[in-house]
């Protein structure tokens, strides 16, 4: 919503140099969350809002070490600070 916000706004360069920012870190932190997948997306959307950490089978969900790494990687990190 924040990227939203700043390129609806009609505040000029200062704006649109804040969108810019922001959409960058947007794709940092996705190229993290694309490598998990499936069972990386579902560790995420638990830890942060509660919803069901588990795949449905076939796929296998992603170790407690794995999902502490990308939880504390920097490029996500930082996303979540914003």
């Amino acid at each position: 919503m924040k990227l939203w916000d700043l390129c609806q706004s009609q505040s000029g360069t200062s704006a649109y140099e804040q969108a810019q920012n922001l959409q960058q870190l947007i794709t940092a932190a996705d190229g993290v969350a694309l490598k998990l997948a499936i069972p990386g997306m579902k560790m995420i959307m638990n830890r942060l809002f509660g919803f069901g950490a588990n795949p449905r089978l076939p796929i296998m969900p992603i170790s407690k070490d794995k999902g502490d790494a990308v939880m504390s990687h920097p490029d996500l990190q930082i996303l979540l600070a914003f």
